[in-house]
């Protein structure tokens, strides 16, 4: 079979699952959830983002995801990270909601869920 033939079939894999914050958080109306897939098997070097989505925050209950990702042709080393973006959606602030752990995803898997908990970055 073709190298190019094996990347026009390349398996899809349905991220879903929802992320949670802190007891008693409030974030502002006009927050962001930033969901990302990073590859990080290169050491020493920086993780290369493979995807990302943005979703209004529409209130602080827990705040579901679904979306469908193409891991690149090779394989990767993946991670997905979540984060509340309360005022910059460009850098971490203080007032923001962050991952503390790396949420493993596995890319030979057809469906992963995740259960993801933030905490206040400051």
């Amino acid at each position: 079979m073709s190298q190019r033939l094996k990347q026009s079939i390349r398996k899809i894999v349905r991220v879903q699952g929802q992320v949670r914050l802190p007891a008693g958080a409030s974030p502002p109306p006009s927050s962001v959830l930033i969901l990302r897939i990073e590859d990080i098997a290169e050491a020493d070097a920086p993780a290369r983002v493979l995807f990302r989505q943005e979703i209004p925050v529409p209130h602080a209950g827990p705040l579901a995801f679904d979306f469908e990702f193409q891991p690149p042709g090779g394989g990767c080393q993946c991670i997905l990270t979540a984060r509340i973006a309360t005022e910059d959606a460009s850098k971490v602030v203080p007032s923001d909601y962050i991952t503390t752990r790396a949420y493993s995803l596995h890319t030979d898997l057809p469906e992963q869920t995740f259960d993801i908990a933030l905490t206040r970055a400051a």
